[in-house]
């Protein structure tokens, strides 16, 4: 059965069944590109095909299914809950454009080359590497996928590649010395609209740490098998984003 590889980057929000605190973490169903006036919501098909996508634009790929996450992407992927205060809860009503995921399953395959910590109140809430990129593998029952968005329908093998990426436009390019830290602002400045109330004090700080991320964390069993052409699509669109820990695939119950 052909594997379709589905590649997430930038402000990206996965969405669960609930907008509960505790609900469960274990499976998805949605991606947001979460509207944002300096990001740039793109598209990339392995067919040499891509495209601009509205802010409410929706994607999909002929079938709605829930996609299980891996322990890759449960680590390395930050969770909103464990970065705001406790009375926080999820606006769904957000607006972005629609990823409704076909199954599969949802793993982290590349990282921010620093580390990262956040800070809530006092408290370091999370203190390690940061996903870059986030990989959707779905075992598709045909030898050819339809992929929608907007009033756009595109064939594609089922063995191919998808990157949706909503990336920053301009940004702060400084990184930290080695042994030193740094404020990445904009954390909390994008991820505010996603929060009921807005308020961007209820959310974490995220710091950049001038230590090396080890690259090795791949789970088991995932082989990311067009990994090599995404990254390569990031360097030369996108290089000024690819190693800024700022704009971070963030997920919710």
């Amino acid at each position: 059965m052909p594997t379709l590889e589905i590649y997430f980057f930038g402000l990206i929000c996965f969405y669960g069944d609930s907008s509960r605190r505790d609900g469960d973490r274990r499976t998805k169903k949605v991606a947001k590109l979460i509207h944002d006036e300096k990001h740039a919501k793109l598209i990339y098909l392995n067919n040499n095909q891509h495209d601009v996508l509205v802010p409410n634009d929706e994607i999909d790929f002929g079938t709605a299914g829930t996609a299980a996450v891996l322990d890759s992407f449960r680590r390395y992927v930050p969770h909103l809950s464990d970065l705001t205060i406790d009375d926080t809860t999820l606006n769904f009503k957000t607006h972005g454009a629609v990823v409704t995921l076909p199954g599969g399953i949802l793993a982290a395959v590349d990282w921010y080359d620093n580390q990262g910590h956040y800070e809530l109140g006092a408290e370091i809430t999370s203190d390690d590497c940061i996903s870059r990129l986030t990989l959707l593998q779905f075992d598709a029952p045909e030898p050819n996928v339809s992929v929608t968005y907007g009033d756009i329908s595109h064939e594609m093998p089922s063995d191919g590649w998808v990157l949706i990426a909503n990336v920053e436009t301009s940004h702060d390019t400084t990184h930290p010395e080695p042994g030193h830290q740094m404020q990445r602002k904009d954390f909390r400045t994008t991820h505010r609209p996603i929060l009921v109330p807005p308020d961007e004090s209820r959310l974490a700080r995220l710091y950049e740490v001038g230590s090396p991320c080890e690259k090795n964390q791949i789970d088991p069993g995932v082989h990311a098998q067009h990994l090599g052409e995404i990254l390569k699509i990031l360097k030369k669109h996108h290089s000024r984003v690819a190693l800024h820990p700022e704009c971070s695939n963030t997920q919710w119950p």
